[in-house]
């Protein structure tokens, strides 16, 4: 794991989060927010405008921590894919597959090539914002 400092680190996440912006205003159920004192956590639940908290916080769950932007990106990268999915294949049942990585491997870059380019373009601009502090 790549060691760097606070600042950069901070960067990078919010550069993640640039990267990632219209993905992230499409996703109903997937969120990133930013604790202050503690960092990024990404949410899962759809935002329920207009019902009452309670109601609002029983339906949302906290799902990762993100420690190093690296976990983040990864975070991005599979929510990308789930949206992709969602909007372009039959509904998943999420017993029938052991990776999202595993799914991809099953599309052939001729039938979908948008998709494909997408994934290169997010991989590329990750890693140039990790590789600026992180050579690994």
């Amino acid at each position: 794991m790549c060691r760097n400092e606070d600042g950069a680190m901070k960067m990078q996440f919010k550069r993640l989060l640039l990267l990632f912006e219209d993905v992230l205003k499409e996703s109903e159920d997937y969120h990133i927010v930013k604790f202050p004192e503690l960092g990024y956590v990404s949410i899962l639940g759809e935002y329920l405008p207009g019902k009452d908290s309670e109601t609002v916080i029983s339906r949302l769950s906290f799902h990762q921590y993100f420690t190093y932007p690296l976990e983040m990106a990864g975070s991005l990268m599979e929510n990308f894919r789930w949206q992709w999915y969602m909007k372009n294949n039959p509904p998943i049942c999420t017993d029938d597959y052991r990776s999202i990585l595993e799914m991809d491997a099953g599309l052939s870059e001729e039938e979908y090539p948008g998709y494909f380019q997408a994934l290169r373009y997010y991989t590329l601009e990750v890693r140039k914002i990790i590789g600026e502090t992180c050579n690994s």
